[in-house]
């Protein structure tokens, strides 16, 4: 269910991917979450995340998962932007309870900003849901 989020995020506009697109994302703020493939370099992991602040991270997908769920080649990195709740105003921005209390030390999730739209709560909520029952792989 969390990569068929992730492909309708990306239907909808609201999911970018490729090195490039994603930094350029997170350097303007829009990025919520940014979902990395887990047989990704660590090396460009880092240099994509360095200098942005605090964002939700997931690394529970391999490439070839990101790949068929977002109909691309090779994905690698993607950014989830806080959609169409933050683009109505704060009033209609939602947060994500608990995220930091979902952190995972081995890379899952990492504790970060917090989630303002319901797709992306809905993407979160999966990915932890996985985690439980892969016990926290």
């Amino acid at each position: 269910r969390a990569l068929d989020h992730l492909g309708l995020a990306r239907r909808a506009g609201e999911l970018v991917s490729g090195f490039e697109k994603v930094r350029s994302w997170l350097e303007a703020g829009r990025g919520v979450v940014v979902v990395q493939a887990r047989d990704g370099s660590a090396a460009g992991a880092e240099k994509l995340l360095r200098g942005v602040g605090e964002v939700e991270t997931v690394t529970l997908f391999t490439s070839a998962e990101l790949s068929l769920a977002l109909g691309r080649q090779n994905v690698v990195h993607a950014a989830l932007t806080a959609g169409g709740a933050a683009r109505k105003g704060p009033a209609r921005q939602m947060s994500q309870p608990g995220a930091q209390e979902r952190g995972n030390a081995r890379g899952g999730m990492a504790s970060g900003a917090p989630v303002r739209d319901k797709l992306s709560h809905l993407i979160l909520d999966e990915v932890g849901r996985l985690q439980g029952f892969l016990g926290g792989a």
